[in-house]
């Protein structure tokens, strides 16, 4: 008798360790990615560009500051541009681009200010 009522408080033990790790696991970030909607895009444009030297840009989930980085690109990574799009809460430039880096290819956005001048684009929005 004496086992049997070590082994539950065993059990009830690993039990109430288990639901607190389930209870301190972070909650899924649903505002972070409907914060990070965007319309949809296409490979309407034609252009390219590089990121600016001197410094790394981030390619990001969506075209806000606040999304998440995908990657990392380096000073200098030439991208594709698929389209732009005007953030319309800040007004911001972003582009969705194409790059190879670190042996593979990235999709994503990336704020116009970390590019340089944007080579044969024909303009087209996402």
């Amino acid at each position: 008798m004496h086992r049997r009522l070590r082994n539950s408080v065993a059990g009830l033990a690993m039990s109430a360790a288990a639901a607190s790790l389930l209870l301190a696991a972070p909650a899924p970030a649903t505002a972070a990615a409907a914060a990070c909607a965007y319309p949809g895009w296409g490979p309407y444009d034609t252009g390219h560009s590089y990121t600016v030297s001197g410094k790394t840009s981030p390619l990001r989930y969506g075209p806000y500051a606040g999304c998440d980085t995908k990657k990392t690109l380096p000073a200098g990574t030439e991208v594709d541009i698929d389209c732009y799009y005007y953030n319309p809460s800040s007004g911001n430039l972003w582009y969705h681009v194409d790059a190879f880096a670190s042996g593979g290819w990235y999709s994503g956005w990336i704020y116009s200010g970390n590019l340089g001048l944007v080579y044969e684009s024909n303009q087209q929005p996402c």
